[in-house]
């Protein structure tokens, strides 16, 4: 190998070097976004959703609505009741009773 050849390599691996810094440079540059972008999401987003309740069944809210019942307020329960345009818990869709039953615990 020749001096000129070996110049010439060399330049060549210079060229080469400069491109892989060049790349590696765009790299940190993302890199620093990205982490820039997850520190203001970690502290910037709301918090996790808590776990939805468990929507009680017919027969908690029976239950609870005979115990404010028993206790004198009979005449209470039954405007609870109006209140959702019914006259008996069996007709209360299932997505009120636990307002209902927040109601009915405001009574005892």
């Amino acid at each position: 190998m020749t001096i000129t050849e070996i110049g010439n390599e060399l330049v060549n691996i210079a060229e080469t070097l400069a491109r892989v810094i060049s790349e590696l440079t765009s790299l940190a540059g993302s890199v620093t976004k990205l982490s820039t972008a997850l520190k203001a999401d970690e502290f910037g987003s709301p918090a996790p959703k808590a776990p939805q309740k468990k929507t009680p069944e017919l027969a908690e809210v029976r239950a609870l609505l005979a115990e404010v019942s028993r206790g004198g307020k009979t005449a209470e329960v039954k405007k609870l009741l109006e209140s959702h345009g019914c006259e008996k818990l069996s007709e209360i869709e299932s997505e009120f009773y636990e307002e209902l039953m927040e109601k009915a615990r405001a009574l005892l």
